[in-house]
């Protein structure tokens, strides 16, 4: 063989060794693709930019949910963590349950079945600091949502809260993990909370579980 066949060959197996790397790299940059990201506008929140207003929601008359939920979130700041929960529904139906829980004490369902409508509650209790939720995606049965906090520039104190919808969720555990962003530059020099404090006033990290239908 001479010269120029060998280099012809050498260049032959290089492109072949190329396409066959670049397909094993395929179903890598496949999976990154799978993640969702679960637009503002389809969020229904109290007093978070961008999203729904969730007061929207509710009849003129009759006695307000959101008013209830608000007004919970005003009570004294408890010893222990801020627990972020799941509930059935979207919507109106999502508000009920979220107030049933946040309101009314009742214990949040831990299990759900395969196909139905659900969604994750995130707040915040009374602060001096805004929280915004900032970015919700979705990777398979791992949901992460992304908030900011904002500091006040007045002596006023808020509270927040979004109800986040989420569907065709696979049977198994389905992690939530509640992520702050970095603060916005105009606001570096404000004094964050510590982690300990933060944990008790925004809502936390949290699983559940989807079944499938019993036959």
């Amino acid at each position: 063989m001479n010269r120029f066949a060998l280099l012809y060959f050498g260049f032959a197996i290089a492109m072949l060794w190329s396409a066959t790397a670049t397909a094993a790299e395929t179903p890598n940059e496949q999976a990154d693709s799978d993640t969702v990201t679960i637009p503002l506008d389809q969020i229904w929140a109290y007093g978070m930019p961008g999203t729904r207003d969730v007061r929207e929601l509710e009849p003129a008359s009759g006695q307000s949910l959101v008013s209830q939920i608000v007004q919970s979130l005003r009570e004294p700041i408890p010893q222990q963590k801020a627990r972020g929960f799941t509930i059935h529904g979207w919507g109106l139906d999502a508000l009920r349950e979220a107030c049933a829980v946040l309101a009314n004490g009742q214990k949040p369902t831990n299990a759900f079945l395969a196909g139905t409508r659900l969604s994750v509650v995130f707040f915040s209790r009374i602060s001096s600091y805004y929280v915004y939720v900032q970015k919700v995606e979705r990777d398979g049965n791992t949901v992460k949502v992304y908030f900011r906090l904002v500091p006040h520039r007045t002596k006023e104190l808020t509270e927040h809260f979004a109800l986040i919808p989420l569907e065709e969720l696979s049977p198994g555990k389905v992690t939530v993990e509640i992520i702050r962003s970095p603060m916005e530059k105009e606001f570096i020099g404000f004094k964050l909370p510590d982690a300990e404090v933060e944990s008790r006033i925004v809502s936390q990290s949290f699983h559940f579980v989807i079944e499938e239908p019993r036959q």
